[in-house]
């Protein structure tokens, strides 16, 4: 990573993803179990505070290493978030169901 725009700005996506994944319930991580997820939100905590500087070679080495892994992980969560929720869709007959039987007792 040679031109520094282009580490900061890794960097700061790291970051991010970091923060993503601090607000992750636990319900969620346990859907992955092969994320190290404290190691995420930890590289998090080392490039925002910048403990003794950031170590170029360990950022590059968790992008080469890690990042693929995570990418999967994320998209196989998503992938079940959105299956989930299709069956909730506005004109699907178990969101129809969901909401009247919660509305009926209610009432």
């Amino acid at each position: 990573m040679a031109d520094e725009l282009v580490q900061d700005a890794v960097m700061r996506n790291l970051e991010i993803i970091g923060e993503a994944a601090k607000a992750l319930s636990t319900e969620t991580t346990i859907r992955a179990p092969s994320v190290a997820w404290r190691s995420v939100s930890g590289m998090r905590d080392h490039l925002v505070h910048g403990y003794f500087g950031v170590d170029l070679d360990i950022v590059w080495n968790a992008i080469a290493e890690d990042l693929p892994g995570l990418r999967s992980a994320v998209e196989q969560l998503l992938r079940g978030a959105d299956a989930f929720w299709s069956a909730y869709s506005p004109n699907s007959a178990a969101c129809s169901a969901a909401f009247f039987s919660t509305r009926s007792a209610r009432w």
